[in-house]
């Protein structure tokens, strides 16, 4: 009984459905925005929820939503780096592309 008490809180999450959703609404409209939304307004709400991201982490997830969150922050780190490239900052969209790649290549080899 001791075994499967532990293997059971791998399927426990403290995130709910409601929460992902939401996520994905706001990861899809940010990226529906981009070619209308100023461009600093988009860095700033893009960073922002990339932070709200890394909050998910901390949380206890289950296998699928941690691929979600993944390739959600995935996006995210897309869409930040395309708007620190357009606004000049080269240097930092180097780095975000790379850190979007490394999201993208882990939310694949969780599968």
């Amino acid at each position: 009984m001791e075994t499967l008490k532990i293997v059971s809180r791998l399927n426990r999450s403290d995130v709910d459905g409601a929460t992902l959703g939401a996520l994905r609404i706001t990861t899809d409209r940010l990226c529906s925005e981009y070619p209308f939304m100023p461009s600093e307004q988009l860095l700033i709400e893009g960073r922002q929820w990339l932070r709200r991201i890394v909050e998910l982490h901390t949380k206890s997830l289950t296998l699928s939503q941690h691929r979600e969150v993944l390739a959600l922050s995935g996006w995210l780190a897309l869409l930040v780096g395309c708007v620190e490239y357009d606004t000049g900052d080269r240097h930092a969209a180097e780095s975000t592309r790379r850190a979007a790649l490394l999201l993208a290549t882990e939310s694949i080899t969780q599968r």
